[in-house]
This record gives C-alpha cells, structure tokens and sequence, in this order.
C-alpha cells in the first residue's frame, strides 16, 4: 500500500473529487438523487481549503495527489478531544484496508496527545457504523442534524475511548467529557458533505 501522509494544497482537488465520487457511489439510498449531484467537485475543495486552515486541523491521504485513494481529516474540539471530520475511501479502493490504514493512523496521531475522539456518522449509514464500531468507537447516544445542499442530515455521534494515560488509582481508560453541542462545535456547517 502506498505511504500515508499529510494532505498538502496539491492534492485538494483529487481529494475533492474523490470524495464527490465516494459520495455518489455510497449514498443514493439515504440521500434524495436531487442533493447528490450539486455538489461539485470544485466546490469541495474549496470546502477543504477553508477546514485546512483551522488550527490542528490534519488531512491523512494515501495516493497521488491526482488520484487519491482515501482521506481521513481531524482537528481539536477542545484539550483532550479531536473530531473525525472526512474519513472518505475511493469507490475502487474499498474493502483494501485503505480506510483501516488512515483511520489508525488518525487514532495514533490523536493517541499520541493524550486525547479521545469522536465523529459524526449519518442515522441511516448502518455499515459505516459498523465499521466504527470494529474500529473501537462506541455510540453516545447522541444526535445531531446537519444541513447540506438543501438537505437535513440526521448525525450520530460516536466516540473512542483514550487508551492511554491511566487514571490514577485505576487502569480503566480515560473517556472525554459527554458530548457538546452539535458537529463542529459552532462552526458553519451550511455546505458541509461530511455524513
């Protein structure tokens, strides 16, 4: 498998239309036809660019910068928790633990700062969920909705636990704070592709 690494300016437009693509294949069935197709490949990058500015804000890609085969982006919500933002595979390249090799790499890097993360997933995106879940994350309990493209979104929020430090006086993991308001923590959320 190629060389995970950071996303860079060259490559948000492969990102962005591989995520078009992704988006296409994995969604019909939970997303009206009319929402899928306005979004234009150009119009996600420049979504990204404007993610790729905020602070700690991290995009993991595996492939040519013209060619991707997935993407994975995070950034902190606040110390001691980051959110899974985009965790996009290319249609062709799924079930290749493409998505595996980025998601790890994402814990790690997160792990790595002594933090926990969590994500939003669409309600109706059951193998997605699943996924997560083998993975190590865990549903809260929590919903959300989302407006994109004209359409509202139902989210649920799912997070990891922090597999290290250890508590004192104990060796259960540490798990973040329940969780806060909505995906995004304030931020504009009016063009976001993210299920």
């Amino acid at each position: 498998m190629t060389t995970i690494r950071l996303a860079s300016r060259r490559d948000r437009y492969g990102v962005a239309a591989m995520m078009q693509r992704s988006w296409i294949d994995a969604y019909p069935p939970m997303v009206p036809a009319r929402h899928m197709r306005r979004d234009k490949a150009r119009g996600i990058e420049r979504w990204l660019a404007e993610r790729m500015k905020w602070p700690g804000y991290r995009a993991l890609t595996i492939g040519a910068p013209r060619s991707p085969l997935g993407v994975c982006a995070f950034f902190p919500v606040r110390p001691g928790l980051f959110e899974i933002d985009l965790m996009f595979v290319a249609p062709g390249a799924r079930s290749a633990g493409v998505g595996s090799a980025l998601l790890s790499q994402a814990i790690a890097t997160i792990e790595e700062r002594h933090a926990a993360c969590r994500l939003w997933v669409g309600t109706r995106n059951t193998r997605a969920k699943r996924w997560y879940v083998r993975h190590g994350f865990v549903h809260t309990g929590l919903k959300a909705h989302l407006r994109w493209n004209g359409f509202m979104w139902q989210v649920d929020e799912m997070h990891r636990r922090v597999v290290s430090p250890r508590v004192s006086g104990g060796d259960r993991p540490v798990m973040p704070e329940p969780a806060c308001p909505a995906p995004g923590e304030g931020r504009e959320r009016g063009s976001d592709p993210r299920p």
